[in-house]
């Protein structure tokens, strides 16, 4: 399968984890042992500490015991992160495209969505089908925030790096789950990429047309949302094949096109049409377009 930053994605998966490493550190450093007190530890909480718009004295999220990359469960550490991202953590949600009381916390998820739950170890599975996937997931995503809405829906923020938010609707499969999971995993490695490069040489925050979804967006949006297509495109051919063309019909899907890579082509196109790219920029643009079959 083709790659996105090196030769291979054996490369890729090895350059992202170790990008993501050493961010981690960096923010462990920043916050300081006053804040962090397991001072080699990074927590998702503390891309909120050093933000420099965030009063982190007010933090009072307890230190949360979780198996990496899993689903959280309980309805006290679902509570307190409700809690955070009404408050304190509320720049998390702050430029989202809708109002964060859309996209409350699924507390009761344990007592009340035990399909959701399945939905989400199912996806889990399905991601493993790609080694790729598998690896940066393992490796990046400290754990997953359920939320309770009925539309397939979901966020992901550099305040929160390693955290995906997102919703599991009553009666939709793994699959689904699947696709979302690795739409977050694209998210957070797009917008860790503009700590080692500005991605362009154009204004980033440009608005520019993007022809997947046909709306206005900012250049970085349109590449983050571009790499999250690209994972997709990745998970899909993991599952069907490389030269299948299977007509997905969950609305989460389809919705970006028929055909995947043919969403991914849009993002791309709109990407050359719509901005100046640095030498990594055009790279990672080039490493996202021999993934369109």
């Amino acid at each position: 399968m083709p790659a996105l930053f090196g030769k291979n994605l054996d490369e890729d998966a090895a350059f992202v984890s170790k990008l993501w490493s050493e961010l981690n550190k960096k923010t462990v450093a920043n916050v300081g042992p006053a804040q962090n007190p397991s001072e080699d530890h990074f927590k998702p909480w503390d891309c909120l500490k050093i933000c420099s718009l965030c009063d982190s004295n007010s933090f009072d999220i307890e230190e949360m015991e979780y198996r990496k990359g899993d689903l959280i469960t309980d309805p006290y550490q679902l509570n307190s992160i409700q809690h955070l991202l009404l408050n304190e953590g509320s720049l998390i949600t702050e430029n989202m495209p809708i109002d964060q009381s859309e996209w409350p916390v699924m507390v009761d998820i344990k007592h009340r969505r035990q399909d959701a739950i399945s939905s989400f170890q199912e996806g889990r599975a399905l991601l493993s089908t790609s080694p790729f996937l598998d690896e940066l997931y393992s490796n990046l995503i400290e754990f997953v925030v359920p939320l309770d809405r009925d539309k397939p829906s979901g966020y992901d923020s550099s305040l929160a790096r390693g955290v995906i938010f997102r919703t599991f609707p009553e009666g939709r499969t793994g699959l689904l789950a699947g696709f979302q999971l690795a739409h977050g995993l694209g998210h957070q490695v797009g917008m860790s990429l503009f700590s080692i490069d500005s991605i362009f040489d154009s204004d980033p925050e440009k608005e520019i047309f993007y022809e997947v979804r046909h709306d206005i967006r900012t250049a970085e949006h349109a590449f983050v949302s571009a790499t999250a297509l690209a994972f997709m495109t990745i998970f899909s051919r993991s599952i069907y094949g490389d030269r299948a063309r299977p007509f997905i019909s969950d609305d989460h899907v389809s919705g970006y096109a028929e055909h995947l890579p043919d969403a991914l082509s849009a993002a791309v196109r709109s990407l050359r049409n719509g901005c100046v790219l640095t030498q990594f920029g055009e790279k990672t643009v080039n490493g996202m377009a021999s993934l369109i079959y």
